[in-house]
């Protein structure tokens, strides 16, 4: 017995470090929101998948009370409430949306998207997703969520909506736009300004392989 002990030990720590637990932090978009009526705070715990759901009360709270914690898709990463009741939870794991029921607390159903979804917003009665991967923006009824199409987004890795006020227009900025976009074109720009430091110092010495 005595002999076997330290093997014992020893496959033990072994298999400790074998499960240690790894994540990929998601990349967030918009992860806290206010319900309109300003009563609740609405906060996603990325790595954990949920959503937490805070009474700050009308008038606000001093301190936030923690009534929820619901379990969303994979890798949440955009909430927004489309009013006092209802909450979409974007999750760019999961390449899914998640309805959330604030007065139920729970996901009362879940559409499908393409792949690595990042943002949403409410607009003329819908409701637009932008997919980074697929470049596209889903467009559903935000009442029936029924899928009404998708919109083709000239950009790389669409990211953060927007709508104009009236809701006529919608905004899209892309991550990683690779269209050639710019404020400025290349004809009307100023010539670069002289380096700061006209004689720099040369490079310090590295390892070559």
């Amino acid at each position: 017995m005595k002999h076997l002990l330290p093997t014992i030990i020893l496959v033990c720590l072994t298999l400790a470090r074998v499960t240690a637990f790894e994540h990929l932090e998601p990349r967030q978009q918009q992860p806290i929101a206010l319900t309109p009526d300003g009563a609740t705070l609405l906060a996603l715990h990325s790595t954990a998948h949920t959503l937490s759901v805070f009474d700050v009360g009308s008038p606000p709270r001093n301190t936030p009370l923690l009534i929820a914690e619901i379990a969303v898709g994979t890798a949440p990463v955009t909430v927004r409430p489309r009013n006092n009741l209802e909450a979409w939870v974007v999750n760019s794991g999961a390449d899914s949306i998640s309805i959330v029921c604030l007065a139920k607390r729970a996901v009362i159903d879940t559409l499908r998207v393409g792949d690595e979804p990042a943002d949403i917003c409410f607009a003329a009665g819908k409701a637009f997703v932008t997919c980074g991967q697929d470049r596209t923006s889903p467009v559903f009824d935000a009442v029936t969520r029924f899928p009404l199409g998708h919109i083709e987004i000239d950009g790389v890795a669409p990211r953060s909506l927007v709508a104009s006020h009236d809701g006529s227009k919608l905004f899209v900025a892309c991550l990683l736009s690779g269209n050639g976009t710019t404020i400025l074109p290349k004809e009307a720009a100023p010539a670069q300004p002289a380096p700061p430091q006209p004689a720099p110092p040369p490079p310090p010495p590295t390892p070559h392989n």
